[in-house]
């Protein structure tokens, strides 16, 4: 145990979902927008989601240059956009996330060379497969921070690979895939269907007849009797994410756990969250559900777990670079960027900072948590003025704070609205 995280020690953190910053900050001195960046910046260290890549996309390749991405936009920013992120206060994100694969090699090493060159430390994705898994670390005055990050949703190709052989490995992710656990007689009828639309179901033989897989899902035939279908986390993925956290727990002072995934509650998220509370992690910072849900909080063995911090910058619309196919797929004819849908229904997020104390282990315990939420300029706003995070005032905090609370009330945790933020009862 270092000295910076003794008995007394508090570690403050700032938690920030999926930033997309296509747009400069630093020029910005309104009092809503600076009371957000001193609340950053105020933080021991601060964690944000980079949801997108960081390179020229001129350059590309994109990843299917005929059509849209398997999620939507092309998601990548320009270089510059890691300087304002630190100057913000931010000096630690995840970069396991969907886009990931969106410009192929060139994106996911430009990202991690972007991100060295910055100073920012980042988890999540790497040259290899140990590389993605691998934690970051980040030096405080109040201790080592270990960060791991993986992914729940995994497109194909985005997995990263080892060495093996005289095969050299591959760029990619670090995936936390889910699988899906299926009774016998509803995995017989979803086959035939499958089959009857598409032609083909995915079957290995190295897997055993009770195990198939339809798109890049893995069905798993269970064992019991009756009717189910419940997601759970792939087991030699979970394994060796919290290989990761326990020695990640030997080696830094606090230890953090994001995970990037798109269905909130399933038992999966819980199953990984718990995991890796239970293996070492202070913390668990879920994101990748959306702008329009920001999900609840439980309290789990006095550590705390974020089921989704959602969107804190969305500047989404304003991207420079996309593929001629996005707009073939969206049935655009002579289109421009600006005739791109709007990519968001709703526009708020919050900033999340947890306060923890004690020594590593289970004398740890969460000991204060403020929300602040997050106002980003809905429509009508122009494009050109949206997705910046201001602090949100009077109704809108108000109605966003009690989302939170009535998505935390599941788990027993209480929140009430003080003085225009949220604040955790504990």
């Amino acid at each position: 145990m270092n000295s910076e995280s003794g008995e007394g020690v508090e570690l403050t953190l700032a938690l920030a979902g999926d930033a997309r910053i296509a747009r400069p900050l630093s020029m910005f001195d309104d009092e809503r927008f600076l009371s957000v960046v001193k609340v950053i910046r105020d933080a021991d260290a601060a964690f944000f989601n980079l949801e997108a890549l960081l390179l020229d996309a001129r350059y590309g390749p994109f990843y299917d240059s005929g059509g849209e991405p398997p999620h939507g936009r092309y998601v990548a920013l320009e270089p510059w956009g890691a300087d304002e992120l630190k100057w913000m206060g931010y000096g630690m994100c995840s970069c396991a996330m969907t886009h990931a694969w969106d410009f192929l090699y060139n994106g996911i090493l430009s990202t991690i060379r972007v991100l060295d060159e910055k100073g920012i430390v980042h988890a999540g994705s790497g040259r290899t497969l140990s590389e993605a898994r691998f934690p970051g670390y980040l030096q405080t005055k109040k201790g080592y921070i270990a960060l791991i990050s993986a992914l729940g949703d995994v497109p194909p190709m985005t997995p990263a690979l080892d060495p093996a052989g005289c095969n050299l490995g591959k760029p990619g992710i670090n995936p936390l895939r889910t699988d899906v656990i299926i009774d016998s007689e509803t995995a017989k009828k979803l086959q035939e269907v499958f089959v009857k639309v598409r032609g083909k179901v995915t079957k290995v033989e190295a897997w055993g007849h009770d195990v198939f897989e339809i798109g890049s899902t893995r069905y798993i035939i269970g064992k019991k009797k009756g009717h189910y279908c419940y997601p759970k986390a792939r087991e030699t993925d979970l394994d060796a994410n919290m290989r990761e956290v326990r020695g990640a727990a030997k080696q830094a002072d606090w230890v953090l756990f994001a995970y990037h995934y798109h269905d909130m509650y399933n038992d999966a998220a819980a199953e990984v969250a718990h995991s890796a509370i239970d293996n070492g992690a202070d913390v668990f910072i879920g994101h990748g559900s959306g702008a329009r849900n920001l999900g609840g909080i439980e309290i789990y063995k006095n550590k705390p777990i974020f089921y989704n911090i959602g969107v804190f910058i969305a500047q989404l619309e304003t991207l420079k670079f996309q593929s001629s196919g996005i707009y073939e797929n969206m049935n655009i004819k002579d289109g421009t960027l600006g005739d791109i849908p709007d990519e968001y229904p709703t526009w708020w997020s919050c900033l999340f900072v947890p306060t923890l104390r004690g020594k590593q282990g289970p004398e740890r315990k969460l000991v204060g948590l403020r929300l602040y939420p997050i106002d980003q300029r809905p429509t009508p706003t122009p494009r050109g003025q949206r997705g910046r995070p201001l602090m949100a005032k009077r109704k809108l905090a108000r109605e966003i704070i009690e989302g939170i609370r009535k998505a935390s009330a599941q788990f027993n945790t209480s929140i009430e609205f003080r003085d225009g933020i949220g604040v955790a009862k504990l």
